[in-house]
């Protein structure tokens, strides 16, 4: 998979928070909100981000440990604090070069996407 290839963007109103899918032929689905410009290119960062450091590889491997081990209740803390840390990485990542403003509408946009 090429990092660098262009991805389709897509919106849908069958999803309430913006997501990356597929494996070989990826997409980024974003819901069918309101979102500004501003907010629309901080979402598209943060799943780029994503993409760049193939978490969705991660997540499936996460999925299989945990199917392996349903009944380990060790591995669904450890599964639920992986994806969490995901999160936070991306996060890191968006947030890594933007000046104040920017950071304080990458909040907003978080709060937004949460409450819808």
């Amino acid at each position: 998979m090429d990092a660098d290839a262009p991805i389709p963007v897509y919106r849908s109103q069958k999803i309430s928070s913006p997501m990356l899918i597929g494996y070989f032929r990826q997409k980024i689905l974003i819901p069918d909100a309101a979102y500004t410009p501003e907010e629309q290119a901080l979402i598209l960062r943060h799943e780029l981000a994503h993409r760049s450091r193939g978490d969705l590889w991660y997540k499936l491997l996460l999925l299989f440990c945990r199917a392996v081990h349903w009944f380990n209740p060790a591995v669904w803390l450890m599964v639920r604090r992986a994806e969490a840390d995901m999160e936070y990485c991306c996060d890191n990542a968006v947030l890594k070069n933007c000046n104040l403003e920017e950071k304080k509408i990458y909040s907003q946009t978080i709060l937004k996407t949460m409450e819808e």
